[in-house]
């Protein structure tokens, strides 16, 4: 289903005030208002209209009365939209003369300042904003990502995220991102790659939206390097034709397909069983943009630079006008804050004996061939380069698992094949992650690889000529590094912890479950076959006679899966319910009856789902509670059936 334009969007909110102010007429969805019908709209109409669907009560006094359908933002976003058909829609309300914008009247914004009032003591409507995700949930979210058997998938959300991430940027700006807003890093080429989102909703002119950089992370979790070339490489050799849109997952060439797409596989993520929410709170694809500007905040950026990086601008101040957008400094700063054990740089050994050219033969080589299309589809060689190293680095690391096996075999097979020029040792990574600084001096950017402390009677580290401002700033950066590492090390200490009390606490309920089921077999260990009147099997004592099952209840059953054995096969060598006769029925009417109604639902169940009767009989643990006794269960059965009201999940579906 196509996705309605603005306008569209503001005529729909804008179609049900007006059939209400013209007494109920019917307004077709293109229809044209007329100056005429627009200004029979007054401040009175739209507060009458207001107060009915706020509060269903066009007599309510906002002042006093808590909403009780909408919030305050809805109502704002009415006011835009019936705004934008008003004559005057620029005007301010004239309540003398009678002119103006009737949106824009003082009653209406009162009522919205009582709304949010109501809202802040938890009076009004509970929100159904989406919060932000906490840092333990998005790694969970790129863990069960990786993990996602379909490839293509995997790849394509774990790029798709960390983008949006790293860019503070909407779900839909992402989509966007094309094949031109791929660059090299001119500061230092080999410390990152540019990217550009002039798509974005916040950006109204081509000046917004600067070339951003985009550093490799330490965690490699939050590294939007690492996770960039896996896609790409795979995506280009799965997709080889021309589309410029970079996040084209199974082909789509359009940013509405790629949107939907990326909003419906996170939704099953965040819904899912896997997904464990560490505190309460909706969440969403909003989430992920929330959380990585309270991480920027939370590290030390200001809000300019913070909304510098998201790309939101305002023209209210005199040098959003004259200041330059593309501000370097500002936007790797926030841009490092955002890597996790922070920025760093993939370097190449150098006794890996890999190259620069090997790397685009053999790790890249369908980004390469990106060389030879038209300008619109061509990515950068340096690029190619600092992704394949970042890709290089990953297929000898742990996430190799989780790459498409063609790339790693390729990748490993024609490392073995380097022979004598490569001096490593067995199993050691070609590629190193060097932690890198972020400065600026004298309106530069500097970045300066860190930690580069020389042998002893060696050369000094390579920046200690520069300036004494960049050297002091980097020394800080170095020591934030070592403090960030020690934080690093105590949380993944901490996660430990909390993975092993999961695991403990999943593996006593596996064993309560087993214990279970050992009593239930205890309890019915075979099916007792019931003797017909015609059959002449001699029971024990040789007799010759008839061996019959006694046709009673057992007293006391003490679950709900005890209770369906007495009905299917038997308790205790006593005959099953289900074969009584009528007379054996009626001497246990009273217990029978009121057991049967459990009965007729589960094999009503059993039948129509196609499920096991221990399935069927969960699924009344389920809608009742695991702790609920058995005789509590049958009563609300038996009232259930008489109400016809029984829960959902024990509801049968009709095919």
């Amino acid at each position: 289903m196509p996705e309605k334009s603005k306008v569209e969007t503001y005529h729909d909110a804008f179609v049900p005030l007006m059939s209400f102010v013209h007494n109920g007429r019917t307004f077709d969805k293109d229809h044209v208002f007329t100056q005429a019908e627009l200004l029979e709209v007054t401040p009175e109409n739209i507060m009458r209209y207001v107060k009915i669907k706020v509060y269903d009560n066009e007599n309510a006094r906002p002042d006093i009365d808590p909403p009780l359908n909408y919030r305050a933002n809805t109502i704002k976003f009415w006011k835009k939209a019936w705004s934008y058909f008003m004559v005057n829609k620029n005007m301010q309300w004239n309540e003398i003369s009678r002119v103006g914008n009737p949106t824009k009247c003082v009653p209406l914004n009162e009522l919205i300042k009582y709304m949010i009032g109501m809202e802040t003591a938890r009076l009004g409507r509970p929100s159904q904003a989406r919060r932000a995700l906490k840092r333990q949930e998005w790694e969970q979210v790129m863990e069960i990502v990786e993990q996602i058997d379909n490839k293509e998938i995997a790849l394509w959300l774990s790029c798709f995220l960390a983008v949006q991430f790293s860019m503070i940027a909407r779900v839909d700006d992402t989509a966007k991102w094309r094949s031109p807003d791929l660059k090299t890093f001119e500061d230092r080429e080999d410390y990152g790659v540019c990217i550009r989102l002039p798509w974005s909703k916040n950006v109204r002119e081509d000046r917004d939206a600067p070339l951003q950089v985009l550093f490799g992370a330490m965690d490699a979790r939050h590294c939007t390097l690492s996770h960039m070339a896996a896609w790409l490489e795979f995506h280009f050799e799965k997709n080889p034709e021309e589309n410029e849109f970079l996040l084209g997952v199974e082909g789509s060439a359009g940013a509405k397909e790629i949107k939907r797409s990326a909003s419906h596989q996170l939704k099953v993520i965040l819904n899912g069983e896997l997904f464990e929410a560490m505190e309460d709170g909706l969440t969403g694809t909003h989430s992920n943009r929330k959380f990585s500007v309270n991480i920027a905040r939370g590290n030390g950026c200001s809000k300019d630079d913070t909304d510098h990086r998201g790309r939101w601008k305002s023209d209210k101040r005199q040098q959003d006008t004259y200041a330059d957008t593309t501000i370097p400094h500002v936007d790797a700063k926030v841009a490092a804050a955002l890597c996790k054990g922070g920025p760093v740089v993939y370097l190449v050994k150098e006794e890996s004996g890999v190259t620069d050219q090997w790397i685009l033969d053999y790790v890249v080589p369908n980004l390469l061939q990106r060389q030879e299309l038209e300008a619109k589809h061509r990515i950068p060689r340096q690029v190619c380069v600092v992704l394949g190293r970042a890709l290089l680095w990953k297929i000898f690391s742990e996430g190799a698992q989780y790459l498409p096996q063609s790339i790693v075999s390729r990748v490993r097979t024609a490392y073995n094949d380097i022979g004598d020029r490569c001096t490593l040792e067995a199993g050691d990574n070609p590629v190193r992650k060097a932690p890198i600084g972020v400065t600026g001096a004298d309106a530069e950017l500097v970045v300066e690889e860190l930690l580069n402390l020389a042998p002893e009677g060696g050369d000094p580290p390579a920046n200690s000529n520069q300036d004494p401002r960049v050297r002091r700033s980097l020394e800080g950066q170095e020591t934030r590094i070592l403090s960030s590492q020690v934080v690093h090390l105590r949380r993944e200490f901490a996660d430990f912890r909390a993975e092993g009390a999961r695991r403990d606490q999943q593996v006593m309920y596996r064993l309560t479950q087993i214990n279970r089921n050992v009593q239930r077999v205890a309890a019915a260990p075979g099916r007792r076959r019931v003797v017909g009147e015609d059959e002449s099997n001699a029971d024990a004592s040789g007799t010759g006679r008839p061996v019959r099952l006694g046709a009673t209840l057992s007293n006391r059953p003490k679950s709900l899966h005890d209770l369906w054995a007495e009905y299917s096969t038997g308790l205790c060598g006593r005959k099953a319910a289900q074969h009584f006769t009528p007379n054996e029925r009626g001497r246990v009417k009273s217990v029978y009856n009121f057991r049967n109604n459990f009965w007729k639902k589960c094999k009503e169940l059993i039948l129509a789902g196609e499920m096991t009767p221990q399935l069927a009989v969960d699924r009344f643990y389920a809608a009742y509670g695991q702790n609920t006794s058995v005789t509590n269960i049958l009563r609300r059965c038996r009232r259930d059936r008489i109400n016809n009201t029984w829960p959902q999940v024990l509801q049968v579906l009709n095919p």
